[in-house]
């Protein structure tokens, strides 16, 4: 569709919820699933932990990112599958020059692109212990996450055709009453802002709580 895309979100990911490094000041261990490392299932018990979370980060906060974790040398978990009930919400740069089907496009500027509901699998994780003040903390090094379906999409892209109004007007419609076609092509850049994001927040949050806190022996 795109005979070439450039495409950068550039500074945030705004959720009408959001995944908040603002958590790390709440204790959320109190609100958190917490899982001893003694019982048999423990396993299982960190997946709940860590799908239970999703919803308590995300109805509490406006405007940041998200989160999730380890186990004692390089932790790796995954898939698991969470719905959001909010929209997510793209904000940054874009630049583009191109076809979408047989129409030409090119622009860069601020872009905004809307996702209502979707619904997210978190494929893989993966993380380091470190020590901190004789307490063991983590950091996120890979997250891998993809998007299995949206109930919508809402693009807008401003500066379009050298700041042409009436053809970027023309082209934001087109671009929204063809969603379902468009969406296919932005996702794998959507996906790596989502990815950006949770490892930004993951360690943000995981650098001021220590694992001993979420995950008590």
């Amino acid at each position: 569709m795109f005979s070439k895309v450039i495409f950068v979100v550039a500074s945030a990911l705004v959720l009408d919820l959001a995944f908040a490094a603002s958590i790390a000041k709440r204790a959320p261990a109190s609100e958190l699933k917490v899982c001893k490392r003694s019982i048999p299932k423990y396993r299982d018990c960190f997946m709940e932990s860590i799908q239970s979370a999703i919803p308590v980060v995300m109805r509490e906060y406006e405007c940041h990112f998200l989160p999730y974790r380890y186990d004692i040398d390089n932790y790796k978990f995954g898939p698991a599958m969470f719905d959001i009930n909010h929209n997510v919400v793209i904000e940054g740069q874009y630049s583009i020059k191109g076809k979408i089907m047989v129409l030409p496009i090119v622009g860069n500027g601020k872009c905004n692109i809307t996702l209502v509901h979707p619904k997210l699998e978190l494929k893989n994780l993966q993380g380091k212990p470190f020590e901190k003040n004789g307490k063991t903390y983590i950091k996120l090094e890979k997250v891998l996450i993809s998007i299995s379906k949206v109930e919508k999409m809402y693009i807008h892209l401003e500066n379009l055709f050298n700041g042409n109004k009436e053809l970027s007007e023309q082209m934001n419609v087109f671009l929204n009453e063809n969603w379902s076609d468009i969406i296919k092509e932005l996702m794998p850049a959507i996906e790596t802002a989502l990815e950006a994001v949770v490892k930004e927040i993951g360690n943000r949050l995981f650098s001021k709580i220590a694992y001993e806190e979420f995950f008590p022996a």
